[in-house]
């Protein structure tokens, strides 16, 4: 909201405390994203690195994140964060969660296999179920890029 404010106006903190509000009051925006940016480039954490969220079954999430390795060599060991069992999620019953870190050149190899693995995971349940199969899941596998607001 004070990004909307015309310059010089007043603009009121309400709840807001340190290292943000102090840059809000002094119209130092730019410097403070700029020191926020240095340190989380060593952690790897965005907005300098990408993150996809990869949440399934353990069979289903294994299964794409190790078909992304085969796709994706650049990808470093500690890229991988998980899999870890999911908190209580209705649509994810005993379903786990990994998230990938990964830089932004390599955003299109990145999303076209997870989007691989999440067409075959699909297309494995389907094909469960048309043999009859009625214990075959649903489709478990979901995945997001970019997600602004991760729950970690």
């Amino acid at each position: 909201a004070a990004a909307l404010a015309r310059p010089g106006a007043p603009v009121h903190l309400v709840g807001v405390t340190g290292p943000v509000a102090r840059a809000l009051a002094t119209w130092t925006q730019p410097a403070y994203a700029r020191a926020e940016l240095v340190d989380r480039a060593p952690l790897h954490m965005p907005p300098t690195v990408r993150v996809a969220a990869v949440e399934g079954s353990p069979v289903a999430v294994q299964s794409a994140l190790h078909a992304l390795r085969e796709a994706v060599p650049a990808l470093d060991a500690a890229a991988i964060l998980g899999p870890v069992p999911q908190e209580a999620d209705p649509r994810n019953d005993g379903g786990v969660r990994a998230l990938v870190r990964f830089d932004y050149a390599l955003g299109r190899v990145v999303a076209e296999s997870l989007r691989a693995s999440v067409v075959a995971d699909a297309l494995q349940g389907r094909r469960a179920r048309a043999r009859g199969d009625r214990s075959a899941a649903r489709t478990t596998l979901r995945v997001r890029l970019d997600v602004p607001e991760l729950d970690l």
